[in-house]
């Protein structure tokens, strides 16, 4: 199963500069994601962090796993 996820990247300074539709599998993991988001849209790695509902996420832990679910939702 795919699902559609919305991933707002947020600048140093607390604002949104933009948001991301990703497809992504619920047994990918949160390492794949930010390894996706830094070769599709040049946001470098090793400063990102994803959060869900003000949680960071563990890069090792599968998106299913953290509640991702599809459409748009708090995933920064």
């Amino acid at each position: 199963m795919k699902i559609r996820v919305e991933i707002k990247i947020k600048t140093n300074d607390g604002g949104f500069d933009s948001v991301v539709d990703l497809i992504v599998s619920p047994g990918e993991t949160v390492a794949d994601v930010k390894d996706r988001l830094s070769t599709e849209h040049l946001v470098p790695f090793p400063e990102q962090e994803l959060s869900l509902n003000r949680k960071v996420l563990e890069d090792t832990a599968k998106l299913a796993a953290c509640g991702i679910e599809e459409g748009p939702g708090p995933l920064c």
